[in-house]
This record gives structure tokens, C-alpha cells and sequence, in this order.
């Protein structure tokens, strides 16, 4: 659970993998928020309804306040994760009979059609736009999320049939790829100049002119292959489900702190306990302020912390015991299978399966105890 990533850029699939699971568990805790301030589903009070809004009004003032305007930003919200998490998780994509190397090009390129779209809905309603997203507002809509810097998009190689392409076409690559005025600017330094691309909305504006490129037919599988492009894409891909999760956690940072409080509880009430293994769970008890995770979490307030019984490799045991400056005990005293006391869980930051989440004001408990439910995940409830 602490293993960090190596630096650099992961796989495709590793990196399609942290950003789907991001994604799920950033969806999992808005709708848990929901479920808070609209009963069974059903219509939410006006105290409600503005509960609700104030997550939305981060993007942008939303004026109308009708039940219809706030059921489309939250159905938005719903297709907005279905067709991302369907781009992010879709392994091996091909499309076409015989699975070739073309079949997966395209494949990879309706991966990003499907994802530009998902992102595309959540920006279009948020803004109530109508026909497509304007440059301006992809710069809008990214004000207003926290994510990590972005991966770099390096321009495809000169590969031969790029260069013969150029050669021999009598058309403008890129009124070839029928790019909009937008994006021609961004096309030209990437694809023509050979330029890297490092800022996120250059990076977005990109993605959406191949999406219409691909949507509309200019830009075929063959293309793609012989352009050497596939790489780009599927770092783009990457970088929409990133932004895509980030915007559905920003949702929640809007909440005051009493719906920040109810995070920390399961939909019964019940205070949530984080299963530890040791050293890491008596270094929050002794007041370390970071943990490094492989996953993320939006969830904040006070929280148990529990010490699971599952032990590491006791050269790595001592070694974490070492960095958290722990002394005057040894690795076979420390407490395990039980609940040590609790701690406020203030922030999560990181990327790319390397997250460091912070803890403030621990309180031991006076007697350990042992959990009636035993964990089975990180996150359980133990009473």
C-alpha cells in the first residue's frame, strides 16, 4: 500500500488504471454525498437543493435553481463517469474483425472519442453550452479543479509515411484534418513543429480537435499508425480521466465542514477505521503528519486508525521504523489487530499511484480494542 511508482511516465494500461480507480472512488464518495441530501433519490428540500448547488457553483454561478436544472447537472455528472470509466478501462481495444495493428489504432482512437465525450458533458452542462467547448472554457472549467501538473504529450516521430505524406498531398495537414481555429494553432506547434505540449488545457484542446478529427472521419487508423500517434493518444486519454476525476472530487470540496465531517462515516453513521499495517500506524499515533499511498482519498475528518495484523518484510519494518525516527521499541512490540486511537485525516495530494496523505491531532485510546468487524479492505467500519 506504500509502494511508489517509479518517476517518468507509467504504461498506458498502468496509468489508465490509477486515473479509472480515481475516478470510481472520487463517483463513489459524490454519490454517498448525495444520498446525504436527496432521501431515496427523490426531490430535495430547498435547504437541500442548495447543499447540493454549492458543489456546482465552484465552475461557475448556476442562476436557475429548478429541480430540472440541478437534475441535469447531476445525470451530467452520471454519463460524464460512465463513458470515462468505459475509455479508461477498455483494455486491448480493437475495432474490427481480424485485431490487427489498424483494429487497435482505432480502437485506441474511439477510446478517446468516448472520453473526450465524457468530459465534454460535464463541461457543456456545467456552462450550458450548446455546441461544443470553446478553448476559453476548457481554460475555465480547469480554474476550477486541483490536479497535478500534467504529463508531457511529445510530438509524434518523423516517421517515413509522415514525411512522404507532407510530400506528395496537396492539402494543409491541417485543414487535411479539418481542425477548427481553436486548435490550429496548437496542431501547428505539435504535429508540424514537432513541439512538446506541457500545459494541461494546450493538452485538452488537442484531444478534442482528434476527437472530431476521428468523429467526423478526417483522421483514419491508418493515419494513426503511419504517423506514429498512437503514443499521444493514449496519453491523452490518460489526461482526460485525470481531469475528469479531479473535477468530480472538486464537487465536495465545496462542502462546509459538517458534510466534510460526514465523509468520515459510512452511510449508517458509523465512523469510518483505516486498516494500518505497522510501522505506519503507530507513527500517525506519534504524530507523523504524512503517509505515502498508492491510492487516494477525498475522505477528511477524524477517523480510527486501526493496526492490521498482516505484518511487512521485517528488513522493510525496520527500515520504516528508522524514517519515522521511532525508538525505544522493537518491531515485535508494536500493537496489531487493534484499534490504537483516532486522527484527523486533513488532505490527500499526489499523482500516478504516488499520494501523501496528511493527519493532524492524534488521540490515543487509553485500551486498545479489537474491532467486532474485521477489515477487509482499507476502509471499514469496526463497531
Amino acid at each position: 500500500m506504500t509502494t511508489a511508482q517509479e518517476p517518468g511516465f507509467p504504461s498506458a494500461e498502468s496509468a489508465a488504471a490509477t486515473a479509472l480507480k480515481r475516478l470510481q472512488t472520487a463517483y463513489r464518495h459524490w454519490r454517498e454525498y448525495l444520498k446525504l441530501h436527496r432521501p431515496s433519490g427523490g426531490k430535495p428540500n430547498d435547504d437541500q437543493a442548495t447543499q447540493i448547488l454549492v458543489c456546482f457553483n465552484q465552475f461557475g454561478k448556476q442562476q436557475d435553481l429548478s429541480p430540472d436544472r440541478l437534475n441535469r447537472l447531476i445525470l451530467a455528472v452520471d454519463r460524464s463517469k460512465s463513458l470515462l470509466e468505459s475509455a479508461l478501462s477498455w483494455e486491448a481495444a480493437s475495432v474490427g474483425a481480424k485485431g490487427t495493428q489498424t483494429d487497435q489504432n482505432r480502437g485506441t482512437q474511439w477510446r478517446l472519442v468516448m472520453a473526450w465525450c465524457g468530459l465534454e458533458e460535464l463541461i457543456m452542462t456545467i456552462y450550458k453550452l450548446k455546441n461544443g467547448v470553446p478553448r476559453d472554457d476548457i481554460g475555465r472549467f480547469l480554474s476550477g479543479i486541483h490536479a497535478d501538473s500534467p504529463m508531457s504529450v511529445p510530438p509524434p516521430r518523423l516517421t517515413k509515411k509522415l514525411l512522404k505524406w507532407r510530400e506528395e498531398s496537396n492539402l494543409d495537414i491541417l485543414t487535411f484534418l479539418d481542425s477548427r481555429k481553436q486548435a490550429k494553432d496548437i496542431l501547428n506547434r505539435w504535429l508540424v513543429r514537432g513541439q512538446k505540449l506541457n500545459r494541461r488545457a494546450d493538452i485538452l484542446v488537442l484531444a478534442q480537435a482528434f476527437r472530431h478529427a476521428t468523429a467526423h472521419g478526417a483522421l483514419s487508423a491508418t493515419k494513426v499508425r503511419d504517423w506514429g500517434m498512437r503514443d499521444a493518444f493514449d496519453r491523452l486519454i490518460v489526461e482526460i480521466g485525470v481531469v475528469g476525476a479531479a473535477a468530480i472530487e472538486q464537487l465536495l470540496h465545496a462542502t462546509d465542514h459538517t458534510d466534510r465531517v460526514k465523509q468520515n462515516r459510512s452511510l449508517d453513521g458509523k465512523q469510518k477505521a483505516l486498516n494500518l499495517r505497522q510501522p505506519h500506524a503507530e507513527a500517525v499515533m506519534r504524530g507523523a503528519q504524512i503517509l505515502e499511498y498508492s491510492k487516494a482519498t477525498i475522505i477528511r475528518g477524524r477517523i480510527y486508525i486501526y493496526a492490521s495484523n498482516t505484518r511487512l518484510d521485517p528488513e522493510d519494518e525496520l527500515e520504516q521504523m528508522s524514517q519515522y525516527g521511532m525508538s525505544g521499541i522493537e518491531g515485535d512490540q508494536l500493537q496489531r489487530g487493534v484499534i490504537l486511537g483516532t486522527a484527523e485525516l486533513t488532505g490527500c495530494t499526489g499523482s500516478n499511484g504516488k499520494y501523501f496523505w496528511q493527519f493532524q491531532k492524534p488521540e490515543r485510546r487509553k485500551r486498545v480494542r479489537v474491532p467486532a468487524n474485521q477489515p477487509r479492505s482499507m476502509w471499514f467500519t469496526h463497531f
